[in-house]
């Protein structure tokens, strides 16, 4: 991942990681945050996405509705990160 985030860096290409963990996962944010975050931006969406069960098909994968909610959340938050905001 160094090798891949100093080419993107080299080439200007904005970058950043998401974490997403499966349902009832008690892990709030991955093993080494500190390292990714050290690389690029480290995104965790909010709990509320996560903890709700009428947001899963299952234990790893979002249904319709789940799906629908993160990435309208995403939206924004990639909006802001790569600060397409302020793009008119």
């Amino acid at each position: 991942l160094d090798k891949m985030g100093n080419l993107l860096r080299v080439k200007n290409i904005p970058f950043l990681f998401v974490y997403l963990p499966e349902y009832g996962s008690k892990i709030k944010s991955p093993k080494y945050a500190a390292w990714y975050q050290n690389l690029t931006p480290l995104i965790i969406p909010p709990d509320y996405i996560f903890e709700d069960s009428s947001n899963w098909m299952d234990a790893g994968h979002f249904n319709d509705k789940g799906s629908g909610i993160f990435s309208e959340w995403m939206a924004e938050q990639l909006k802001v990160e790569l600060c397409l905001d302020k793009i008119h």
